[in-house]
């Protein structure tokens, strides 16, 4: 009696592991598709009249394997993109980044920024741009208004983004932002070019998150296994490929939908384990 034919049903995940290690770097769960194509290329021998070919060898086979996925974890995102990646615990108080010139340096020396003290509540997660409009005066923009809810509304006042009037700058005064937990603290010496602009940004109390700076091709090489889900029956079906690379994982922002990304990773033959990849299946 023939044995019953088993096939490959769905996948349950996609875990990276370091090459270097073993150990895990992360686990990929909303994942939409994971091909393998093995293709061979035969190299046929053709001759004289016939029209079919004497003979052929296998030439190579491909390795690429293609993923879609619409999870973006920090793990995924530093090894596809190639980033340096930061993470941030809790922030019971939020935080305020440095304040940074952009345009001219008169903004960075004649004032200093802070989270209103017993406000942090009102800190609206952003990016935020001061403009010197006087030598003792400025006003602020925010470029970002999801999180204007958070604590104080917040509202841009016209077209330019500006969350402020002018704001007078005094020598060793603070200067609260009313609405957005942010105080303006004078220097010893107020002197400002007019025109000339800095940055901050703001995250709200929050429970964590990360950042990832991309662009410095940071890529490593990476093992990975692909698996099925357990079937009815108790089969575990997954597959091992123990060097791959990959770059690249496109971000959209969709109306009303979830973005996903498709990358085509390559596997390599790994010459100490003498081999691309092992498939398991385990019978229940």
């Amino acid at each position: 009696m023939l044995s019953n034919p088993k096939g490959i049903y769905g996948v349950h995940s996609v875990v990276f592991y370091d090459r270097k290690t073993g150990l895990p770097i992360t686990c990929a769960r909303i994942v939409k598709d994971f091909n393998m194509e093995f293709k061979g290329e035969i190299e046929d021998l053709m001759g004289g009249s016939n029209l079919y070919a004497w003979d052929g060898e296998i030439k190579s086979l491909s390795s690429d394997v293609s993923f879609t996925a619409a999870e973006y974890s920090p793990a995924i995102m530093q090894q596809l993109l190639g980033g340096e990646l930061t993470s941030y615990s809790i922030e019971s108080s939020g935080a305020i980044t440095t304040l940074t010139n952009v345009s001219g340096t008169s903004i960075g020396s004649s004032l200093s920024i802070s989270v209103t003290s017993g406000k942090s509540s009102d800190l609206k997660t952003g990016k935020y741009v001061i403009k010197a409009t006087a030598s003792n005066k400025v006003r602020v923009y925010a470029l970002l208004d999801a999180d204007f809810s958070q604590g104080e509304n917040g509202t841009f006042l016209d077209d330019s983004l500006a969350i402020t009037e002018e704001l007078t700058i005094t020598s060793s005064t603070a200067t609260e932002i009313d609405d957005y937990g942010i105080t303006l603290t004078g220097a010893t010496t107020v002197n400002m070019t007019v025109g000339d602009t800095a940055e901050f940004y703001v995250r709200k109390v929050n429970a964590g998150g990360f950042e990832l700076l991309f662009g410095q091709g940071n890529f490593s090489e990476f093992g990975l296994i692909a698996c099925s889900p357990r079937m009815a029956d108790g089969t575990i079906t997954y597959i091992e490929l123990y060097k791959c690379k990959g770059a690249g994982m496109p971000i959209s922002f969709k109306e009303k939908g979830w973005s996903e990304f498709s990358c085509t990773l390559k596997a390599y033959f790994d010459s100490e384990k003498n081999a691309v990849g092992r498939f398991r299946r385990i019978y229940g």
